[in-house]
């Protein structure tokens, strides 16, 4: 999204401004990590955690086995900002 709240699909984004999103997320993903161990934790109570359990059993690691830098290299969003073929 851009400051203009903007929008814009990662293929309509130029490498320059890909990396730099990257950037910004790798500086934020202590923060990113929090937030998404928050919501695996809310989850627990309401039941609502079939992504993260069914993560858990095929690979039997879980989100709090991560650090935060690799935990955001698994996310979907930066496995598409670094691999071209999955930009939508």
């Amino acid at each position: 999204m851009t400051r203009e709240a903007q929008v814009l699909e990662l293929s309509a984004m130029t490498g320059e401004h890909l990396q730099a999103v990257a950037e910004m997320l790798r500086g934020k993903a202590m923060l990113l990590h929090m937030w998404a161990m928050g919501d695996l934790l809310a989850g627990f109570a309401d039941g609502t955690t079939a992504g993260e359990l069914l993560a858990m059993e095929l690979t039997g690691v879980s989100i709090a086995d991560l650090d935060p830098e690799e935990w955001l290299a698994t996310t979907p969003l930066m496995r598409a900002i670094e691999n071209p073929s999955l930009r939508v």
